[in-house]
C-alpha cells in the first residue's frame, strides 16, 4: 500500500487531486470520481500507523460507525455520504465535496462576526441538528473546525466520528472523553452519558466564539485548563464584549451554556424557534461586513417557517446565481481532471494548452480571488512545472501563494507546497 500523492487511485474509480485536511490519522482529499465524473472527499484512515490490533479495531469500529451515521441522516447541511471502503489497513469514506472554508478559517479571516451572520450560521445548524436528533443521534464533537460553509452559503455539519445514537453502545473507549475540550458540555466530562442537550452547549460555545472571534474560555489553554473552566466557571458576559448583540440573543446563549442540562433548552426546535426572530428575512440587505460565502444569503432568498411537521425540515432554499458568459466552477473541474489524465498518460504539451487559455477565461469571470481560480492555477504551475518551465511555472506558483496566504485553513498544506515548489523553481526545476 503505497503513500498517498495526487494522482493515486483509490478503490479502482476515485483519483486524488490534492490534500484538504488532516488530523491525527485521518486525511481528507479531493478527488475525481472517474465514474460520475463529479468531485468528491475522500477521507482515509490508515490503521497501520496504530501500535497494536485492538487500537486498530476501536477505531475501524469508529470509522466505520461514523459512515453508518453519516449514510442515515438525509439533510441540505449534512454532506451525503456515496460510499466506504477499505484497501488493506486503509479505510475510507467518500462523500460531497464542500466547495468552501471550515468555520474555523472563516471567523479568522472575518472575526468577529456580523451578528447577522452569526445568527444565520446558527439557524443553519439548528436544521442539521434537527435531522440528527430526530434520528437520535448526538453529535458530541459540534466545533468551528467540524463545521463548513459551502460557496452558496449553506452550512454543513461534518464530522460525526465520535457521534452517538441514543440507547447504542458508546464508542469512545472507557474512560476517554468523547469530543474536543474546548466545545465540550460539561457533563461529558464525566463517567455518565449525555443527552442531546450536549449539542446545544456545543452551539453555545460556537456562536460565542463567532461573536466575539475567542473561544468561550481563551485564557483556558490545557485540556485540564479547560475541563475547570467549563465544569466551574461562569463565561464573561457577552454584552461586556460586544455592545449590539440583542437582549434575546444574550439570553438564549446564557441558556445554551447552562452548566445543568436541565436548565438547557429542551430540544433544537425550541432553539431555532428563539433564533428564527433574529434570522435575515427575505428581501433583507447583506450584512454591513461583507464576507464570502455569505451564509445570511439562503435566508434572504427564502426564509423557512417552523410551521411544519416533525419529519419535514425546514428547507434552506440554494441562492440562483446570476448567469454571465464563462466557464462555470463544474467545466473547470471537468477540464482540470482531463488535463491531469492526459498528464498521467504523458500528454504534458495538451495538457497545458487545455488549461493555459482556460484560465486566462475564468479568471475575469470568476475573479482573480475565487478559490476555484486558484485550483486551477496550482494546477497549470504543476503541469509547467513537471515540463521543466521553471519560469511560468515560478510565476503562476507565486500569484497562487498569495491566496493562500490571504485564505488559512484547508489551504496550509497547499502553501508548504507551494514555498517548496517556488524554491525549486528558484533553483532550474
Amino acid at each position: 500500500m503505497g503513500p498517498l500523492t495526487s494522482g493515486v487511485l483509490i478503490g479502482r474509480r476515485y483519483r486524488l487531486l490534492w490534500e484538504v485536511g488532516r488530523g491525527g490519522m485521518g486525511v481528507v482529499w479531493q478527488a475525481h470520481d472517474l465514474a460520475t465524473q463529479r468531485s468528491i472527499a475522500i477521507k482515509l484512515l490508515d490503521l497501520a500507523l496504530l501500535p497494536d490490533a485492538d487500537l486498530r479495531d476501536h477505531y475501524r469500529d469508529r470509522f466505520l460507525r461514523e459512515c453508518a451515521v453519516t449514510a442515515k441522516l438525509k439533510s441540505p447541511h449534512i454532506p451525503e455520504v456515496y460510499d466506504k471502503g477499505a484497501e488493506g489497513d486503509r479505510v475510507y469514506l467518500v462523500m460531497e465535496f464542500i466547495d468552501g472554508p471550515t468555520l474555523a478559517a472563516f471567523i479568522v479571516r472575518f472575526r468577529p462576526l456580523d451578528v447577522s451572520v452569526s445568527v444565520a450560521i446558527g439557524g443553519q445548524l439548528c436544521l442539521g441538528l434537527m435531522r440528527a436528533h430526530e434520528a437520535g443521534i448526538i453529535h458530541r464533537d459540534l466545533k468551528p473546525s467540524n463545521i463548513m460553509i459551502d460557496r452558496d452559503g449553506t452550512v454543513k455539519i461534518m464530522d460525526f466520528g465520535v457521534a452517538r445514537v441514543l440507547g447504542g453502545t458508546p464508542l469512545t473507549s472507557t474512560g476517554a472523553v468523547p469530543g474536543t475540550c474546548a466545545y465540550m458540555a460539561p457533563e461529558l466530562f464525566e463517567a455518565g452519558t449525555a443527552d442531546l442537550r450536549a449539542d446545544f452547549y456545543a452551539l453555545g460555545c460556537v456562536i460565542t466564539e463567532m461573536l466575539t472571534g475567542e473561544r468561550l474560555f481563551p485564557d483556558a489553554r490545557s485540556p485540564a485548563q479547560q475541563m475547570h473552566a467549563h465544569r466551574e466557571r461562569q463565561p464573561r458576559p457577552l454584552q461586556t464584549v460586544r455592545s449590539d448583540v440583542p437582549a434575546d440573543l444574550c439570553q438564549l446563549l446564557s441558556d445554551l451554556l447552562a452548566k445543568q442540562p436541565h436548565r438547557r433548552p429542551e430540544s433544537v426546535y425550541e432553539v431555532f424557534g428563539r433564533l428564527q426572530e433574529m434570522l435575515p428575512g427575505r428581501g433583507d440587505l447583506a450584512p454591513a461586513r461583507q464576507c464570502e460565502p455569505d451564509p445570511t444569503w439562503p435566508w434572504r432568498l427564502a426564509a423557512p417557517s417552523l410551521e411544519r411537521s416533525t419529519q419535514e425540515e425546514p428547507r434552506v432554499i440554494r441562492p440562483r446565481r446570476r448567469r454571465r458568459s464563462g466557464p462555470s466552477v463544474h467545466s473547470i473541474r471537468e477540464a482540470r481532471d482531463k488535463a491531469l489524465d492526459l498528464a498521467q498518460r504523458g500528454y504534458l504539451a495538451d495538457a497545458i494548452a487545455l488549461l493555459a487559455p482556460l484560465l486566462d477565461e475564468a479568471e475575469p469571470f470568476h475573479g482573480s480571488r475565487a478559490e476555484i481560480v486558484f485550483e486551477l492555477r496550482v494546477a497549470l504551475a504543476d503541469l509547467l512545472f513537471t515540463d521543466n518551465q521553471c519560469a511560468d511555472a515560478r510565476r503562476q506558483y507565486v500569484i497562487a501563494r498569495e491566496f493562500a496566504v490571504d485564505h488559512p485553513g484547508a489551504n496550509l498544506g497547499r502553501l508548504a507546497m507551494i514555498e517548496g515548489r517556488i524554491e525549486d523553481c528558484d533553483d532550474g526545476c
